[in-house]
Parts: C-alpha cells; sequence; structure tokens
C-alpha cells in the first residue's frame, strides 16, 4: 500500500495545481473583501466621530478655545517654523494637546465619553463580523478546493451509477472537509497536544476512506471483515503519515525561501495528499476485489 501511495503521488503531481487555484482564489476573495469592508468600516466611523466632535465643539465652544489658547501659550513662537515644529516633536506637544481637548469636550459635554465609546464599539463589533464572514469564505474555498481535487484524482478510478457518484465525489469529501476545519481549529487551541489530534484524525481518515472504498468498489465480492481491518487501517495510515512526511520536508524547504510561500502551499498541500491517500484506498479495494474474481485451483 506504501509503494502504490508514493507511486500515485508522483504520478499525479501536477494535479496539486487544482487546489492551489481554487485555494488561493478564495484567499484573494477574503483578503480583498475584509479590506474593503474594513476601510468602509473605518470610514463611518472617522465621520461618525468627526460629526460627534463638531457638535460638541459647538456646544462646549468657550472651554474648548479657552484650552487651545492655553495650548498654543506653551510653545515658543519667537523662532522659526522649523523652530517650533521641533519643539512641537521633543516635547510631545501633539499627544498632549489632542488628549486634553478631548478631555475638555468630555468635561463640558455631557455624554461625549458614552458617545465616542458607543462609535468605538460598533467599529470594532462590525470589524469582528468581517473577519468571522472573511474565515467562512476560506472554509468554503478548503471545501471547494478538496471536491475539486478528490474529483481529479479520482475520476479514472470511480466509475458507475449515481450513487457510487453521489458517495463518492459528495459525501465523503464534505465531511473529510469538516474534519479537517474541525482538526485546524482543535490544532489551534490545544497546542501542545497537536501531533497527538492530527494522529487520531489521520486514524479517523484513514478508517472512513477505507469504508468508502468498500462501499464504492466491492461489487459484492468483498465483506466489511475483509477490508476494515486494524492491518488495513494501519497500513493506510502509514502510508499517509509518509506522504505528510514528504509535505513536511516540501514546506519546510520552501520555509527557507520564503515563509509566506510555505504557509500558502501547506493546504493545498494537505488537500492533495489526502485525496492521493484516498485514491490508494481505492486502489487497494480494487485489487482486492481482482483477486475475488481470480479463479481458484
Amino acid at each position: 500500500m506504501i509503494k502504490n501511495s508514493l507511486k500515485n503521488f508522483a504520478k499525479n503531481l501536477v494535479l496539486l495545481f487544482i487546489p492551489m487555484g481554487i485555494f488561493y482564489m478564495f484567499i484573494i476573495f477574503a483578503i480583498f473583501g475584509l479590506f474593503s469592508a474594513t476601510v468602509e468600516s473605518l470610514q463611518r466611523m472617522i465621520t461618525e466621530l468627526a460629526e460627534l466632535i463638531h457638535l460638541s465643539s459647538e456646544t462646549s465652544s468657550a472651554s474648548v478655545n479657552q484650552f487651545l489658547a492655553y495650548s498654543l501659550e506653551q510653545l515658543n513662537w519667537n523662532g522659526s517654523l522649523l523652530d517650533v515644529a521641533r519643539q512641537i516633536l521633543s516635547t510631545g506637544w501633539l499627544q498632549t494637546t489632542v488628549k486634553g481637548f478631548f478631555e475638555t469636550l468630555s468635561a463640558s459635554t455631557e455624554g461625549f465619553e458614552e458617545q465616542v465609546l458607543a462609535v468605538v464599539t460598533e467599529f470594532k463589533d462590525s470589524v469582528g463580523a468581517i473577519i468571522a464572514v472573511a474565515v467562512t469564505v476560506l472554509g468554503l474555498g478548503i471545501v471547494c478546493a478538496n471536491y475539486a481535487t478528490r474529483f481529479a484524482v479520482r475520476k479514472n478510478i470511480v466509475k458507475g451509477g449515481i450513487k457510487k457518484f453521489i458517495i463518492a465525489h459528495t459525501v465523503v469529501p464534505l465531511v473529510q472537509s469538516v474534519f479537517l476545519t474541525v482538526a485546524f481549529g482543535l490544532l489551534a487551541v490545544t497546542k501542545l497536544y497537536g501531533l497527538l489530534l492530527i494522529f487520531v484524525v489521520l486514524l479517523i481518515l484513514s478508517g472512513a476512506s477505507l469504508i468508502n472504498a468498500w462501499i464504492i468498489h466491492r461489487d459484492d465480492k468483498l465483506t466489511y471483515q475483509e477490508v476494515v481491518t486494524s492491518k488495513n487501517v494501519l497500513g493506510h495510515l502509514a502510508s499517509s503519515l509518509i506522504l505528510l512526511l514528504i509535505d513536511g520536508v516540501a514546506v519546510a524547504l520552501l520555509f527557507l525561501l520564503s515563509p509566506i510561500l510555505a504557509i500558502l502551499m501547506m493546504v493545498p498541500l494537505l488537500i492533495y495528499t489526502l485525496n492521493i491517500a484516498d485514491a490508494n484506498a481505492d486502489s487497494f479495494i480494487c485489487a482486492l476485489v481482482e483477486k475475488k474474481k481470480l479463479p481458484t485451483a
């Protein structure tokens, strides 16, 4: 099984461009949407704050004018403009003036501080919602990339009626994508238990791959007990771990060239590798079926 898995991995390597292209497209959508929506929210917050400051300044114009006059008196205007600029930068005059200006508005305008806090909180909530949508788009990108890669890798293996097509190219990739999404989420939370989590997830996916391949290719020649054995599951897991080790070496080498490139390649490599592992399970079951069909002496 290991030898066949390595052969399939090398033979179909060109199909790696499928998850790369789809995932990168969704990344661009997510980043562009995140940037544009955040800028729009920021502009809205600045506009609301400017209107609030303008109205509050009109309400407490006497206090504001008095404070500004006092602040300007702190500067020595006898020198050149360059000397004044140096004084502003060296003494922290600008920061002090801005802070004092808002404190004056807060003290002279009822509810000013609460209104500013409400505007800022609305902006933070808006950004949080935008990030959630961007993450959802990335998750959808993983699902689509996984579906397309699975179809490309297994289109010549999985043949038959609509039932087999749905199982092979719809049900299983969706379940697999859920496992991947949950695994990445738990990995971010658990950290120290990441390796154990990866092993458990791969063990589950190995068993699921064999079950799926058995359902599609059994042709009433194989029983469940003949296929989903501990030996076969562990053999499939071993081949998957070897492929992941190859991925790890590739990502490490890419990291030496460019950390950003290595990060961008991680998800497409993982999607491609898992689907090659599934194709290997198909080949394994097909070989067992053919062996069953051979006449006995």
